[in-house]
């Protein structure tokens, strides 16, 4: 190299070296002001094939995320157990966008008036929202529901009441004097919570019932308004105690009982039932007595037994089982009357040392009077023969013993019979009898019905009527209606019985008709008459009897 080259070199050189350190200097001070002297050059991408070549660029968007303004819901306290609860409504405000996720744990909610629901799901700015579940099933216990909308959580609880239940004693809480091992029952005492809808409940020393269930000697639960006695087996031994304690809630009573012993004796003060005899009664019926109250000394109860009817104590169900009673309980006697008329049953009831009677007796029968019609009827020999019916009155009793000799007799028109019976008061009856075979003679038919008897005859004729016949009449209500006349022509005998079976007959044209048996000779003229029935319309019939013949006069009412 020359010297003015190597001169012009250095001189070159030097004054480059002073222009670049000038420069970084000002790009120190510019990039302390905050100017980006060096920019990040854009990043191109390119692709290329052997056909073709593409360049593009991609812009990215952040998107802002949805928020939701913080809710709350006001809690519930002093709720009923196992009822459902439905929180306040909340409104739904969100910023950043128009909708979010929604969902819940341990309950279900509701967007508006739609239906409640568990789902997940989607809500919208403004929308209102309550949720729900059921209360706990015990006293005092907590459940709760948790919404979510968005990013934001509330928790709506409920809190069950308290159990709160009121103090019972048994009342007695005490008996003494019981018998060795018998069985002894608590009076009852009625569950009372003024707070709280169920009460646990257990016993020790014995067993309970709840609204007369079953005793047990189990843990369970009571409701408010339920009844509960406890029972326990009395001691063994003479002059020992047994408690029972029962327990509800909170609140304990006792129920004891102290056996008897040698040196301590019971004793009931006498007692009786007033009235302690019914006359009159119903036959079958079921009779009460009053109430007796018992009165014990050396004691507070005693056992009670009765022969021949049950009892029942302080209005229990009655029962003719051996059991025990407390002093100023009330007792009633129950027996059922005798199944026949005039008869006495009776009850005894004791309690300790002292027994009273208790007795009713049915009505005494009284059957009144009757008499069978006609009293003798004529026919042709070997013939049935019937009475006209009656009714059976009984002005005492309710039913009467009913016989028959000489022929049979009908209740209400069912079939005839010989067989001893019954007949009740209104029923009616009627009796048949069979002709003799031989002509002339005469069969009796004696009815009795209680303490009364009347008789049907028959006697057998072989005298026959010819042309024997009435003509049916008509007449007004309750009128006396006459038939036609018959001239009589006998035939196998000149004479023959006549009688009449309703109505009466009159015999030649005299003014005296008459309904007993008589005698009637050829040629003579008779006529009947009977009482018209009282209903339009209706039949009455009137028989007459002679000889083996008869003829019957039927009167209709206009």
């Amino acid at each position: 190299m020359s010297n003015r080259h190597y001169v012009e070199s250095r001189f070159l050189g030097g004054r480059m070296s002073k222009v670049l350190l000038a420069v970084v200097f000002l790009g120190l001070a510019l990039g302390g002001c905050g100017v980006d002297w060096f920019p990040t050059p854009a990043v191109t991408s390119s692709s290329s094939s052997s056909s073709s070549s593409s360049s593009s660029s991609t812009t990215t968007t952040t998107t802002q995320p949805v928020t939701a303004a913080a809710f709350t819901f006001t809690a519930k306290t002093g709720v009923t157990a196992g009822q459902l609860q439905t929180s306040d409504s909340v409104t739904v405000s969100l910023t950043g966008g128009t909708s979010a996720a929604i969902s819940v744990t341990g309950g279900q909610y509701a967007i508006g008036a739609a239906a409640y629901t568990s789902a997940a799901g989607t809500v919208k700015n403004g929308d209102t929202v309550t949720v729900q579940h059921t209360s706990a099933s015990g006293n005092q216990q907590i459940v709760s529901t948790t919404l979510t909308i968005g990013d934001k959580s509330a928790v709506f609880s409920s809190t069950t009441a308290p159990l709160a239940v009121t103090a019972f004693a048994f009342s007695p809480a005490a008996v003494t004097g019981v018998p060795l091992n018998s069985t002894q029952t608590s009076t009852s005492i009625t569950v009372a919570l003024s707070s709280g809808s169920t009460a646990p409940i257990s016993v020790t020393g014995g067993s309970y019932s709840v609204n007369s269930a079953a005793f047990t000697a189990l843990a369970g639960t009571v409701k408010n308004g339920d009844t509960v006695v406890v029972q326990q087996s009395a001691a063994a031994g003479e002059g020992q105690t047994v408690t029972t304690t029962l327990t509800i809630g909170d609140k304990i009573a006792t129920f004891s009982s102290t056996t008897t012993s040698s040196a301590t004796i019971v004793s009931a003060t006498a007692f009786s039932f007033a009235p302690a005899a019914l006359t009159g009664v119903t036959a079958g019926s079921t009779q009460t007595s009053s109430a007796v109250a018992v009165a014990l000394s050396g004691g507070t109860s005693t056992a009670i037994s009765i022969s021949g009817g049950q009892y029942a104590i302080n209005g229990g169900s009655f029962t003719s089982t051996a059991g025990t009673v407390n002093n100023g309980d009330t007792v009633t006697v129950q027996l059922a009357a005798a199944s026949s008329d005039g008869l006495t049953t009776q009850a005894t009831l004791n309690i300790a040392n002292q027994s009273a009677v208790f007795s009713c007796t049915t009505a005494s029968l009284v059957v009144a009077d009757f008499t069978l019609t006609p009293a003798s009827v004529s026919a042709s020999p070997g013939k049935t023969m019937t009475s006209d019916p009656f009714t059976v009155v009984l002005s005492s009793g309710t039913s009467a013993p009913i016989s028959v000799v000489g022929g049979s007799y009908t209740i209400n028109g069912n079939t005839f019979t010989s067989a001893a019976g019954t007949v009740k008061n209104n029923d009616v009856v009627n009796v048949q009898t069979t002709t003799p075979s031989v002509a002339g003679q005469s069969a009796a038919t004696t009815l009795t019905i209680g303490d009364k008897t009347s008789t049907f005859s028959s006697i057998a004729s072989s005298v026959t009527v010819t042309g024997f016949a009435f003509t049916a009449g008509s007449g007004a209500a309750g009128a006396t209606l006459t038939s036609n006349t018959l001239t009589l022509t006998l035939a196998n005998g000149t004479t023959a019985p006549i009688s009449i079976s309703g109505g009466q007959y009159s015999i030649d044209g005299g003014s005296t008709f008459t309904s007993a048996l008589g005698t009637v000779n050829n040629g003579a003229i008779v006529s009947v008459r009977q009482t018209l029935s009282s209903v339009t319309g209706h039949t009455v019939r009137t028989t007459l009897y002679i000889g083996g013949s008869s003829a019957v006069f039927i009167g209709t009412t206009n």
